[in-house]
């Protein structure tokens, strides 16, 4: 079973989310198909595809906005991989899905993602599940936040009523916009 097949088994139809990063879940064939947020103008010489513009540690997505995240191998390319966990941490709703993929081990991936300044509450996360690949491994992490974030989240859905674009901010900015804007 191939890592896009793993994600695919996890996610439920009609589920709300973002890609970041390679487009891994965009191979898993979604429905709906996930926001693909992109930092890169181009990977392993192609231009990059995406929706929107989006740093690993800064997203473009309100608060609890998601039901999942695909994020493969950007933890890698974060400048500060613990305030990209945080990030990620709050914009998936609590009891949504966190999809890592990483060509780490498991146990460093575990250090990175809990390892958080001592000026930011800890951040919550439950293994769901782990697949090791020779290129890659894919780690699902239950995200667990307290009761008025389940609040929160459970208002938000009923506002955005199953549209993926309504998990976005306002300031949101289109990659074609970002891209054009960018050198090399």
């Amino acid at each position: 079973m191939s890592l896009a097949e793993h994600i695919h088994a996890q996610i439920s139809p009609g589920e709300i989310g973002a890609d970041l990063g390679f487009g891994l879940a965009a191979s898993a064939r979604l429905d709906p198909a996930p926001i693909r947020v992109e930092w890169l103008s181009a990977r392993d010489g192609a231009p990059a595809r995406a929706d929107f513009f989006g740093l690993p540690d800064r997203l473009p997505f309100h608060e609890h906005a998601l039901d999942y995240l695909v994020a493969a191998r950007a933890l890698e390319h974060a400048a500060h991989p613990a305030a990209a966990a945080a990030e990620w941490h709050r914009v998936v709703r609590p009891g949504g899905l966190v999809c890592v993929v990483e060509a780490l081990r498991p146990a460093v991936l575990r250090t990175l993602l809990t390892q958080q300044p001592e000026s930011q509450p800890r951040l919550l996360w439950e293994v769901a599940g782990i697949t090791e690949t020779p290129r890659a491994t894919l780690t699902l992490l239950r995200v667990h936040k307290g009761w008025l974030a389940r609040a929160q989240s459970e208002v938000f859905r009923l506002r955005a009523k199953g549209h993926p674009r309504a998990a976005l901010r306002d300031d949101a900015q289109s990659f074609a916009e970002w891209a054009a804007n960018t050198r090399g």
